[in-house]
């Protein structure tokens, strides 16, 4: 991840009121299913705040560790499914 890719990051777990970490983990969540629901995936976010959970802290930073190719583009693909269904436009 950039830093424009991080600051993208960042100002979209804000607009949702909610944080990085927990918008990435939204995202893996995604990953595992054939058919995610963006709308429950956003309201969930939305729903969590910002308030510190130390679970969702440590599942995060196996999330930042450097993974395959593979999970890189699963999580991209629900990062902007997420994203799109926010109706972000920029």
């Amino acid at each position: 991840m950039n830093l424009q890719d991080a600051q993208t990051l960042h100002d979209f777990s804000r607009r949702l009121g909610s944080t990085p970490r927990r918008l990435l983990i939204a995202a893996a969540r995604m990953t595992d299913q054939s058919d995610p629901d963006v709308a429950g995936s956003l309201r969930r976010i939305r729903a969590s705040g910002i308030q510190r959970n130390l679970l969702a802290d440590q599942c995060a930073r196996q999330l930042l560790t450097p993974v395959d190719s593979y999970a890189r583009d699963s999580l991209g693909t629900a990062i902007l499914a997420l994203w799109q269904g926010s109706g972000q436009t920029d």
